[in-house]
């Protein structure tokens, strides 16, 4: 038997799948980080540009101050509303070179680019201030200056300051997210390697069971062979059915009996092989035991495809399923003929024997070795006087005329089953059911069992009464002669 461990591979190939899983997560991070501060771009750039125009602002206006005739007016208040532009941009959201962009949604930051507006208009405030103060006089102007810078460099900080916490902000986001995905990705190891490790032992616990299963299979076949092979060794009809009493199995015997394969007979019922009559009591037979739910047997006389009529002893008992349900019946059928036509032969020949012994003129009675009186016939009961009830089952001393000679009777029996040879017929006096006594001659022998002991015994009984009290009185007129002679001959001799 041969199995292919598939368990290393399958855990391996998963292993890996997550993670190079976790690995594409943790380098779609970094596009991912790439996008956050590509999305947040366009905000710096329009502080930048804040920052650009409000630089050209200030450096116009110190020339527009100094009456450069090259500087147009004009555009030196255009860098100022183009600084304006973007941070109200920022505010509502708007679009540069750089891209689209989302309105700030940060309070702080919105606070932030408000005070940078203010200090844009204030910026533009002292600017005009400083363009009439240069028509007063110089030392004015100066003074205005100072303020220029003043504000200038003010507004420049909160700019900084903006994009300081622009660029925070991304960071956060940034952090945040790499903070998720590595613990994402941790935890997708860490998931992976105990999935692994728990697919790992499941694989291999159920390749092992695999194992089992196949070697459990085989088991089971060589068993089934096994019992197929001695179901087909019985000489016995065997079949199985299911509750339907639709045939699911036989053995050879049965084969034989319907003159049929067992592929043909299986999903077959009785009425299909058999003559509808047979087959319906089968049928019925089935119905009975499934419904009592208790093994049944009866006997049945069929015909096999040969011609040949045989008695069938038939056992059906029903087999169950795992929750105790009744799955359907298995049959057993042996044939009986030889043994009843050997019953019927036995019975014919006790009959005849009963016959020939009741016949008999002599009585014939059968003890065992206890002296319990097991079989008398017609004779012996006339002889004693007694109906059959009244001598079955008693001890053969129980008819003596007294204590002494039921003793007598005891010890003869216990002489004969010390297996000494019967000497002379065993002369008895007995006591009738009518009151009389008679004298009995019995002829003993014995009865043995297959190991050739001792099992009983059988004796023949004659009544010897008229016989004996016919030779008593011959005996004893011989007797009266012989004094009557012996008297006549001393009467002569006195003559």
């Amino acid at each position: 038997m041969t199995t292919t461990i598939k368990s290393p591979l399958r855990t391996i190939v998963i292993v890996t799948l997550i993670m190079v899983t976790a690995m594409l997560l943790l380098i779609s991070s970094s596009g991912i980080a790439l996008r956050i501060a590509k999305k947040n771009a366009p905000l710096i750039d329009a502080v930048m540009e804040i920052k650009y125009e409000l630089s050209l602002y200030h450096l116009w206006l110190e020339e527009l101050a100094q009456n450069d005739s090259k500087v147009d007016k004009e555009q030196v208040w255009q860098h100022l509303n183009k600084a304006r532009w973007y941070a109200n941009a920022m505010l509502e959201g708007g679009e540069n070179p750089k891209g689209a962009f989302q309105a700030l949604d940060a309070p702080i930051l919105r606070s932030m680019i408000l005070k940078t507006l203010g200090q844009i208009d204030r910026l533009e405030v002292v600017g005009l201030d400083r363009l009439d103060a240069m028509k007063i006089n110089s030392l004015a102007g100066a003074k205005q200056d100072q303020i220029i810078d003043e504000v200038f460099t003010n507004t420049l900080r909160i700019t900084d300051d903006v994009k300081t916490r622009i660029q925070h902000g991304i960071l956060v986001q940034i952090r945040q997210f790499e903070r998720l995905v590595y613990t994402l990705g941790t935890a997708i190891i860490l998931i992976g390697l105990t999935g692994g490790i728990l697919f790992f032992l499941i694989e291999r616990q159920r390749n092992a069971n695999y194992v089992l299963i196949l070697e459990s299979r085989e088991q089971l076949q060589k068993k089934q062979a096994l019992l197929r092979s001695l179901i087909d060794s019985v000489p016995d009809l065997i079949f199985f059915k299911d509750i339907e009493s639709v045939y699911l199995g036989c053995n050879k015997a049965f084969e034989t009996f319907t003159g049929r394969q067992e592929n043909e007979i299986i999903g077959s019922t009785d009425l299909e092989p058999f003559d509808p009559e047979l087959g319906k009591f089968f049928r019925e037979k089935d119905r009975q035991m499934l419904s009592s739910g208790e093994a049944q047997r009866n006997d049945e006389w069929v015909d096999y495809p040969d011609g040949r009529r045989v008695l069938l002893d038939t056992l059906k008992t029903p087999y169950y399923g795992p929750e105790g349900e009744v799955l359907g019946l298995i049959g057993v059928s042996r044939d009986i003929t030889a043994r009843k036509e050997a019953e019927l032969a036995l019975h014919q020949s006790e009959q005849r024997l009963s016959l020939i012994l009741n016949t008999l003129p002599h009585g014939i009675e059968e003890n065992d070795t206890e002296g319990l009186i097991t079989y008398s016939n017609i004779a012996h009961h006339r002889i004693l006087g007694l109906e059959p009830n009244e001598l079955i089952g008693r001890h053969i001393w129980d008819f003596q005329m007294d204590s002494k000679q039921q003793q007598e009777l005891r010890d003869y029996l216990n002489y004969l089953i010390a297996e000494q040879p019967p000497p002379e017929p065993y002369v008895t006096h007995n006591l009738t059911g009518d009151g009389r006594e008679v004298i009995l001659e019995i002829n003993w022998d014995y009865q043995r069992n297959a190991q050739g002991d001792i099992s009983g015994f059988i004796s023949v009984i004659s009544d010897v009464t008229a016989r004996i009290q016919s030779e008593q009185h011959l005996r004893q007129k011989e007797t009266l002669l012989r004094e009557a002679q012996a008297m006549a001959h001393v009467g002569k001799l006195g003559v």
